[in-house]
């Protein structure tokens, strides 16, 4: 009887290890703060942020960066090495949180347009619609 609950015990013990192996998770939002420690409740902002998070922790555990609803707008180019990626035992995954949509723009935020006031390079796109856009700054 021991020996099976020192059994049992030993094998609940190395899944609860696994499990927090596969717990390492990294939240990033729109709305988050790159002061913030990442989790849910209290999410990155950048995923400049997400990646040097996740440096630290890559290769020796897995790590999930999750992206949070909405729009991230990249102002430098973000480069992604073989390193980063962690390795076959503890990979490093960025993806969408749940069913959420999240969209990586390399693109600039254009702010306070309104119809017909749009010069962009000598070229105005007349009868073009202007909708703001829900996604905060």
């Amino acid at each position: 009887m021991r020996t099976c609950l020192y059994g049992a015990l030993v094998l609940l013990l190395c899944a609860s290890a696994s499990a927090e192996e596969r717990l390492a998770q990294i939240f990033v939002a729109p709305t988050g703060s790159d002061t913030n420690p990442g989790t849910l409740a209290r999410p990155l902002a950048t995923l400049h942020s997400a990646q040097q998070a996740a440096q630290k922790l890559a290769g020796r555990e897995a790590v999930t960066v999750f992206l949070r609803q909405g729009t991230y707008y990249l102002p430098d180019t973000l480069i992604f090495t073989a390193a980063e990626s962690g390795s076959k035992a503890a990979a490093v995954v960025y993806q969408a949180y749940q069913n959420e949509q999240a969209v990586i723009s390399g693109g600039v935020r254009l702010r306070d347009l309104k119809e017909n006031n749009i010069l962009i390079n000598g070229f105005h796109p007349h009868g073009l619609p202007i909708r703001p856009t829900a996604t905060s700054a």
